[in-house]
């Protein structure tokens, strides 16, 4: 996979304090936490 992601880069994610992540790494992280992407792009607030 890709890059080692930390609990901070998710906070500041949740927080808008990073821009939003690309449609890739959305896959990757459903991927290692066993839901849907669709799941956590509908979750999105920047959308």
């Amino acid at each position: 996979m890709g890059v080692a992601i930390g609990i901070a880069y998710i906070n500041d994610i949740e927080h808008d304090r990073r821009n939003p992540p690309s449609p890739d790494f959305m896959a990757q992280l459903a991927a290692v936490l066993g839901v849907p992407p669709s799941r956590l792009i509908s979750r999105r607030r920047w959308c």
